[in-house]
């Protein structure tokens, strides 16, 4: 479609063809519009493709712009001729509907939201399958997407954000070499204008993901062992590898310790590498990488020199200095390019910091077995790699800078840097391989600071500011310098502040920018750095374990197993005692050590471990599904003065574990969750599997027609015994369908509704169709009640809550921070001290008796403390204009004038020791 912008190396644009006849809208009710145009959603229905596309185009697109624009509607404006056909346009929508505040704009914002409903219905039935239906379906998406863009503000947009899906762009985008996993990932984080921009995108990876299914991606995935090729920078290149001291990394690691790398150049121009210990004030880049891109080594720590090399080229050229909130705000991604620094950074060049020069990286600080070690040494470095893996999360947290290599991002750059170059480069960060890898994600949550290598330089994309030791610091400043205290939330106020005129001028550029810097946002804010006590709180943590189970859904790993470790870094769960366990018991250990589960868990539909066993544990999952988990993220949505009512109910909505091991959720409502019992033996049959039954799902004493599937395995073990009740537990947040799971019941409290059961299976529910009724038998029902509480029984086993719990990882420098922080506190009494002395010492000279000079010495001292111009006001001037003046006026300084300049100055001195600390660190 035209509206989107162009990337700089783009594809052909998707063209839609004009489809007649076109009917006018005849302004009666739109709704059934379509209807009156012939359209039905019966299977049976033999309209063709064309036809499909005729009636869409006038109904949900021609209307819905005659609906949206009114007088201002005109039908040519929306077509695009060419030399053989015509062509649906939507060059000339406006870039500003007012819809704000009015009744016009609720009725066109459920225009909008019931056109991508019913599309998605069509979609959903193979209607919007092949040409030119499937693309009229695709246009009418983007459409939508485009009105709500330019109707309303964004905090609106996001609160009436809306599913979607288009088989015709999927078979697009697959047939162009799109992953089938990041087509699903795409169209449930993105949407359609987003999605169309990034189908754009020639990209130039040779991987094919012909094996690919939506569930996973095999192209990156890598055999760890002698087959492993290492790559070179540049092909054709057969420089020697470099080999790290093997002994003094395990040797390192033994102590408890981390070890860095550093290139090192002789006299000669010979490369080689240096391990060293880190220290509390060690400043260095953990490197970021994918396996599949040839940086790796199964079989010894030693990578070629050409990539060693690249990877201290490109340290160099990072800055350890944020960029200007201006740069940021226009492109939300700054590019270190070799055009020279801006004047931003020619002033802050005074204050730069070091580049770094000792980074980590997996390859060489991970000790691995060598080809014909003895089996005791094997041993000891799986012990070794143990320990290793346990302090990745704190390796990430502590790095001042994580340098991402990805092979795509390293072969593509733009040679203009504009604002669609920028967005191309945001597009790109979010559809490369290192955003479909497990590992990757804890790399990018723990990260401070993230650049990616790219052909045109190191990239870093404009990131929320951290819970950090500076963070805690910059509080204990005082008033003068509060330019620090609040810098890291002006910069990203300023990044995402809103330019009313760009949103006029190109508000779907706009668009693209903020939505592919959220999705950015996301992974880095997947690690919640708040804490009790120094603990994480049940909200934080539960908030935590839905977003990694939904980011790493539609990421990939070689090894499964990897799994539980990446989830305990997120969470603060100690790796080297999770991984004490077998493979196959460390999910359920994972889960044990755990406040609070989402109760999603219980609707997952992807693969659990004893899905087909006779087990109490059948519903513990052994890897992330796409069965998404309810994040509390869907808080921004609320009203403020509901945020505090969302996190309490969501809290108390989840599973919680019980002294016996058991799992228990108590009390929930009928707006979130149903529990039916099913009567009688009408569901033995297999062909019951799917069944009708009906729900009073508003409590209004009408009941509803509801389909619902149930996924039991094909081979199951699980012994029904009719003699126990069985129960539906139905997510109906969602009141036109939604997830579930099937209980068996042991024991019902009618009084007080309380089920006791053992988990069956998952199911699906959504409403069910005429054809349904016909097709699929009818199960009676009756609700349990109003709230209603579960305890679900589980396996005996320990609950581990609070046994493998560790605190925020923090950087390795805290010590040396904390030192810092504590001189700034200290300092912080001072100025307190002198703030009052100078006040009582200006109250007994009173105004009016100040001299001219007395006077300015008094209104820099006001500034200098207000916070106010003191980036104009030298540290010392007020000071030096109070001495001069006392001493012109009275010759002398009193005691009382002493103390206050001796407090004062104190002040500075401990200001500046503190201050040098933190930054040297």
């Amino acid at each position: 479609m035209d509206i989107i912008p162009e990337p700089r190396d783009s594809l052909p644009d998707i063209l839609v063809p004009l489809v007649e006849p076109i009917v006018p809208y005849d302004d009666a009710d739109f709704s059934t519009f379509g209807e009156r145009l012939g359209l039905t959603f019966d299977n049976a229905d033999m309209t063709t493709p064309e036809g499909t596309a005729s009636i869409l185009q006038s109904w949900l697109f021609f209307g819905l712009l005659s609906r949206s624009l009114k007088d201002g509607f005109r039908m040519d404006n929306f077509v695009k001729p060419s030399q053989k056909d015509r062509f649906l346009s939507l060059k000339n929508l406006p870039s500003d509907i007012d819809a704000e505040d009015s009744d016009f704009g609720e009725q066109l914002l459920k225009d909008c939201i019931d056109a991508a409903a019913l599309i998605r219905r069509l979609d959903a039935l193979g209607k919007l399958d092949t040409s030119p239906a499937g693309e009229t379906g695709l246009a009418i998406l983007v459409l939508v997407k485009a009105l709500l863009t330019v109707a309303f503000k964004p905090s609106r947009q996001a609160s009436h954000a809306f599913a979607w899906c288009s088989k015709f762009l999927w078979k697009h985008m697959t047939s162009l070499g799109w992953c089938p996993q990041q087509v699903a990932w795409i169209m449930v984080s993105c949407d359609p204008i987003s999605a169309c921009f990034l189908a754009r995108l020639r990209r130039p990876s040779s991987l094919s993901h012909d094996k690919c299914t939506e569930d996973a991606c095999m192209a990156n995935n890598v055999q760890l062992d002698s087959n492993y090729q290492q790559r070179h920078v540049k092909d054709g290149c057969s420089c020697s590898s470099l080999h790290v001291d093997a002994t003094k990394v395990k040797e390192i690691i033994r102590n408890g310790h981390i070890p860095l790398v550093s290139v090192k150049s002789s006299s000669r121009g010979q490369a080689s590498l240096e391990v060293s210990s880190a220290t509390s004030r060690s400043a260095y880049a953990a490197i970021s990488h994918v396996w599949s891109d040839g940086l790796g080594n199964p079989t010894a720590n030693a990578i070629p020199q050409c990539q060693a090399e690249m990877i201290s080229d490109s340290l160099s050229r990072i800055s350890r200095d944020d960029g200007s909130p201006e740069e940021c705000l226009i492109y939300g991604v700054r590019v270190e390019s070799e055009n020279g620094p801006s004047l931003w950074r020619r002033c802050k060049s005074l204050f730069k910091k070091a580049p770094l020069t000792k980074f980590w990286l997996d390859t060489l600080c991970i000790p691995v077995s060598t080809p014909g070690d003895s089996a005791e040494i094997k041993a000891d470095v799986d012990k070794l790699k143990l320990l290793a893996i346990n302090q990745m999360g704190q390796i990430y947290a502590a790095a001042s800078q994580i340098l991402v290599l990805d092979s795509e991002l390293q072969q593509v750059g733009a040679g203009v840097l504009d604002q669609i170059s920028h967005v191309e480069s945001l597009a790109r960060l979010v559809s490369c391989a290192w955003m479909r890898r497990c590992w990757t994600l804890q790399e990018g949550a723990l990260a401070n600071k993230i650049t990616f290598q790219s052909a045109i330089g190191p990239m870093t994309p404009f990131l929320p500011p951290r819970i950090t030791e500076e963070s805690v610091a910059f509080s204990l400043l005082p008033g003068p310098f509060i330019y620090l205290r609040i810098y890291q939330l002006y910069k990203w106020e300023m990044t995402h502040r809103e330019s009313v005129q760009e949103r006029k001028d190109n508000p779907i550029l706009v668009h693209l920018r903020y939505r592919f810097q959220e999705i950015l946002d996301n992974v880095t804010s997947t690690y919640n750095r708040s804490r009790f006590f120094g603990q994480a709180t049940p909200a934080s943590q539960l908030e935590v374990f839905s977003a990694v189970w939904n980011q790493l859904a539609y990421r990939n790993t070689t090894k499964k197993e990897d799994l539980p470790a990446i989830f305990s870094n997120l969470l603060d769960i100690n790796v080297w005692k999770l991984l004490q366990h077998s493979p196959e018991d460390r999910m359920k250990a994972l889960l044990r050590g755990t406040d609070a589960l989402p109760i999603d868990l219980l609707f997952n539909t992807g693969p659990r471990a004893l899905s087909g066993k006779d087990s109490l544990d059948r519903w513990v999952p052994s890897q992330p599904s796409r069965t998404i988990m309810r994040s509390s993220r869907e808080a921004k949505d609320f009203e403020p003065d509901a945020i505090d009512e969302f996190f309490d109910e969501y809290v108390k909505n989840s599973l919680r574990w019980t002294e016996s091991g058991d799992l228990e959720l108590s009390p929930l409502n009928s707006k979130e969750m149903m529990a039916l019992g099913l009567q009688g033996d009408e569901k033995k049959d297999a062909s019951s599997l799917v069944f009708v039954t009906y729900i009073d799902m508003d409590l209004s004493g009408q009941v509803t027609p509801f389909l619902v599937r149930l996924h039991i395995p094909e081979v199951d073990e699980l012994q029904r015994d009719d003699r126990h009740k069985e129960a539906l537990i139905l997510d109906v947040r969602d009141r036109s369908g939604g997830g579930g799971c099937l209980l068996r019941l042991t024991n019902i409290e009618e009084e007080s509704h309380d089920l006791v059961g053992r988990y069956d299976c998952p199911l699906t529910w959504e409403s069910a169709s005429p054809e349904d009724l016909a097709s699929f038998p009818t199960v009676s029902s009756v609700d349990f009640g109003n709230p209603f509480k579960l305890t679900l029984q589980c396996e005996p086993g320990p609950v581990m809550k609070g046994q493998v719990k560790r605190p925020l990882h923090g950087h390795l420098m805290g010590t040396a921070k904390i030192t810092g922080t504590l001189l700034m506190g200290t300092m912080k009494i001072f100025w307190l001290a002198s703030f009052i002395l100078r006040i009582i010492i200006e109250v007994r000279l009173g105004w009016s008796n100040l001299s001219p000079l007395g006077k300015a010495a008094t209104m820099t001292f006001v500034f200098e403390s207000s916070g106010a111009f003191n980036t104009f006001i030298p540290i010392a001037l007020p000071q030096i204009l109070f001495i001069v003046d006392r001493l012109q006026m009275a010759g002398f300084l009193s005691s009382m004038d002493i103390a206050y300049l001796v407090l004062r100055f104190l002040g500075h001195s401990w200001l500046h020791s503190g201050m040098v600390w933190l930054l040297e660190c």
